[in-house]
């Protein structure tokens, strides 16, 4: 049970890392265009 609620946390923190990485991408693109 540890390790599935462990395993949930990482993905977690790996999407919001991955949705900061994606809103950083497009603000970018939105500022050369």
């Amino acid at each position: 049970m540890t390790l599935i609620a462990r395993q949930a946390t990482q993905f977690t923190a790996t999407f919001r890392e991955a949705k900061g990485v994606v809103a950083e991408v497009l603000a970018s693109f939105a500022s050369i265009c």
